[in-house]
């Protein structure tokens, strides 16, 4: 067997360390479409007989990013539960920490159209911006319905 050429790792180790480059750098911009997503599924929470608030955790002295979608639920029995979602600059993984259910790490990645979306750890779909908004908000609604 032969060992594999010099040039062939320098290369993919110089391609790998480029893309991983570019996405971490759009990384931000990429959870600012997210909260931007999560801001229009709380508008309209009410079609689903449930209201929400998203805040920005995130203290002046830190990178870190943070942010929590609290949800509520308008009929039945009252029921409450909270998503956080944790993210530093220059990274590649949004935390996602439901209060109840499963914690997840979410890793960015280059989708065909040359966007940045995610991808769950263990799982094979990935989503844009809108996808994973949406998906988060649908997550804690059925949350709530499983209570109520």
């Amino acid at each position: 067997m032969s060992e594999i050429p010099q040039w062939l790792e320098d290369d993919s180790e110089g391609r790998k360390k480029s893309g991983t480059s570019r996405i971490a750098q759009r990384g931000g911009k990429f959870l600012a479409d997210v909260i931007s997503r999560l801001e229009a599924n709380v508008k309209y929470l009410g079609k689903a007989q449930a209201q929400g608030r998203l805040s920005n955790l995130t203290r002046p002295d830190e990178q870190e990013q943070r942010y929590r979608l609290d949800l509520r639920a308008n009929y039945g029995v009252p029921s409450l539960t909270y998503t956080d979602l944790f993210y530093t600059p220059g990274t590649l993984v949004i935390q996602y920490r439901p209060r109840d259910g499963w914690a997840s790490d979410f890793r960015l990645c280059l989708l065909d159209n040359g966007e940045v979306g995610v991808v769950a750890d263990g799982e094979y779909a990935q989503m844009d911006a809108a996808g994973f908004g949406d998906w988060i908000v649908k997550n804690a609604v059925e949350r709530l319905r499983e209570v109520a």
